[in-house]
């Protein structure tokens, strides 16, 4: 299995040729697409760089979950309803630490939003007090181009 490279610089040639010929509605099309794929594959790149270049952090914190609680339990007791019971518990501490978070962001932004409204605005009005002088200063010669 050989691949001639020649038939297939000419068969690119070729589409590029008749999409040039193509109307406006079809050359977007492909300009959006290109562009698309274009940006997907500089930002994988980008993704991978970065994935090989920044050191990797190792979780050294031991995080105690209710479910590490259940398996050291020493009943040993693990049923159905009661890990599904543990599994609601870690959603809704998960979902009420996001809520804080968002009303300390929201209560942050409105705060701001307030100053900036509710600040004085000062207006300065001050006379020209322009004084330029103009120093006479040597000539310069023009210098004739080759």
């Amino acid at each position: 299995m050989s691949v001639d490279v020649n038939k297939i610089v000419l068969d690119i040639r070729a589409r590029l040729r008749k999409l040039q010929r193509t109307d406006d509605k079809t050359k977007k099309r492909y300009l959006v697409v290109a562009s698309t794929i274009a940006m997907i594959l500089i930002i994988g790149l980008w993704f991978v760089y970065l994935n090989l270049s920044l050191p990797r952090v190792d979780n050294t914190e031991s995080v105690v979950t209710n479910v590490d609680v259940l398996s050291r339990d020493e009943s040993n007791n693990k049923s159905f309803i009661k890990v599904l019971g543990l599994g609601l518990v870690n959603i809704k501490e998960r979902f009420s630490r996001q809520f804080v978070r968002f009303r300390n962001s929201f209560t942050e932004g409105f705060i701001f939003f307030n100053d900036q409204i509710r600040r004085v605005k000062e207006f300065s009005f001050q006379s020209e007090e322009l004084k330029f002088t103009f120093e006479e200063k040597d000539p310069i010669s023009p210098t004739s181009l080759p």
